[in-house]
């Protein structure tokens, strides 16, 4: 996702986040269907590299911005929030999610000064092992 334009980028965002045609998002952001195509292909390919990513974010969540929720019973979600001035880097995050799960979502917050990146209960079992996992200080 490196090399992504910046058209690119959101054009994927909204064919994944959105109900939109294709079509009618690739004439807005004046991206090729082909192009959106292979991007979202390889965006949502899973990969070592994608699990290891993911891995290291979710980590990071733990002593970061992220926090874990069990919602009922053995049901967990990972949630994120960020102001509106971080929406790319929550894109970004929104899509190392989406490759692991589909059911992730990013919403408006505080009236849209913020937005919130988070996981379903669908993936719960993933997420499990991060909520559990103990923070340990080292001095």
């Amino acid at each position: 996702m490196n090399n992504l334009d910046n058209k690119l980028f959101n054009a994927m965002y909204d064919v994944l986040a959105t109900k939109s045609k294709k079509s009618d998002i690739c004439r807005e952001y004046n991206v090729t269907r082909s192009a959106l195509d292979w991007n979202l292909k390889s965006v949502l390919r899973e990969t070592d590299e994608k699990k290891a990513l993911r891995h290291q974010m979710l980590l990071g969540a733990k002593l970061g911005d992220g926090y874990f929720q069990e919602i009922h019973h053995n049901t967990y979600k990972y949630r994120e929030s960020h102001s509106i001035n971080e929406l790319e880097y929550a894109k970004w995050k929104y899509f190392i999610l989406q490759s692991y799960h589909k059911n992730t979502k990013i919403v408006p917050k505080n009236g849209g000064t913020a937005c919130e990146v988070y996981t379903s209960a669908s993936c719960s079992q993933q997420i499990k092992p991060y909520s559990q996992q103990k923070q340990e200080l080292h001095s």
